[in-house]
C-alpha cells in the first residue's frame, strides 16, 4: 500500500512539472521536493532541478536565484480562510501582500467542481502577467 501511495505521489509530481513546462512562460520555473525546502530557503540549490528528468541547475541559474525567487505549491491556502489552491509565497512560505497574486483555487475536495492542473497554472500565470503589466 505504501508503494502505491509513493507511485501516486510520483505521478502527481511529474504531472505538476509537465503542467508548468507546458503552460508557464512568464519566467523560469525550477522544482524541488519539500524535504529539501530548508536548503532552498538558505539559497542552497543543489537539489533544485529544471525538468521531469531532474536536470540540475547550472551555476548561473543558481546564482540568479539567490534571494530572488518565490515558491509555488499545491496545498492549503495559508490565509484566514482555508481552501486548496496553487499558492504563491515568499521563500519563507509567507503569504504575499495584496495586490500581488497569491493563489488560484483548485476546488480540490469539492465534489461538484474541480479545476484541472494546467488551467490552474495558466490562471496564475495570467494573474501575474496582468499584475506586472499594471506595475509598468
Amino acid at each position: 500500500m505504501a508503494n502505491k501511495e509513493f507511485e501516486k505521489l510520483q505521478t502527481e509530481n511529474k504531472n505538476i512539472i509537465k503542467g508548468f513546462q507546458q503552460e508557464w512562460s512568464f519566467c523560469p520555473v525550477y522544482f524541488f521536493y519539500s524535504n529539501n525546502y530548508l536548503d532552498i530557503k538558505k539559497n542552497q540549490f543543489k537539489n533544485a532541478f529544471k525538468d521531469i528528468n531532474q536536470t540540475p541547475l547550472n551555476n548561473s541559474e543558481k546564482e540568479n536565484l539567490k534571494d530572488n525567487f518565490l515558491i509555488a505549491y499545491f496545498g492549503e491556502n495559508p490565509g484566514s480562510v482555508s481552501f486548496d489552491a496553487l499558492v504563491l509565497t515568499t521563500k519563507e512560505l509567507k503569504q504575499l501582500h495584496n495586490p500581488t497574486p497569491r493563489y488560484v483555487r483548485t476546488y480540490n475536495g469539492l465534489w461538484f467542481i474541480k479545476r484541472k492542473l494546467k488551467k490552474t497554472i495558466r490562471i496564475l500565470q495570467n494573474k501575474i502577467h496582468a499584475y506586472w503589466l499594471r506595475k509598468k
